[in-house]
């Protein structure tokens, strides 16, 4: 028996190599592309998300009623995100409160004169909107991970009600 040598065992010494390379290249572009469609929509969802909040200041409605808010953001949210979000993929908690005074606690307190609000005070809202997409590859199940990711957006909104007085009141 002779064996291989020269040119030929080389060539078949780069086709193992090939072999073993291509599973660490494969992982790396599935890696790459969840990675990178990860940022993608955390993006649109924060562009959407400022968008469908860009316009509340506008609206004649009552920013305090959070049961209106919630599905007027969400479809907001949805027209915003030019259909890369979906309704079940969305979940928005709206929380209203009379003024800063109140949301940062001190309504806590037993002390009356703390609790008075100021005159002029304008009520505060926190977005909170959570948003699960699954993956695109297999490679989270590969690595026994969740089959979706979330993210979680938080936006506080104050101010709604004058929008820009400073320096007009002279």
């Amino acid at each position: 028996m002779h064996a291989l040598q020269g040119p030929q065992r080389q060539r078949g010494v780069t086709a193992v190599e090939t072999a073993l390379i291509m599973p660490v290249i494969l992982i790396g572009l599935m890696m790459f592309f969840e990675l990178a469609r990860i940022a993608l929509v955390v993006i649109i969802g924060n562009l959407a998300l400022d968008s469908a909040l860009g316009g509340l200041r506008h609206e004649k409605i009552d920013l305090m009623a959070t049961e209106q808010l919630q599905p007027l953001i969400t479809d907001r949210i949805l027209l915003a995100s030019y259909g890369y979000l979906k309704a079940n993929e969305i979940q928005v908690d709206a929380t209203s409160y009379s003024a800063l005074q109140v949301m940062g606690g001190e309504e806590a307190n037993s002390d009356e004169s703390t609790t008075q609000l100021p005159d002029g005070s304008q009520p505060v809202i926190v977005v909170k909107v959570n948003l699960q997409q699954t993956y695109i590859t297999a490679l989270p199940r590969l690595l026994a991970l969740p089959d979706r990711f979330t993210y979680e957006y938080r936006q506080v909104l104050g101010n709604l009600y004058n929008t820009a007085l400073i320096g007009n009141e002279q």
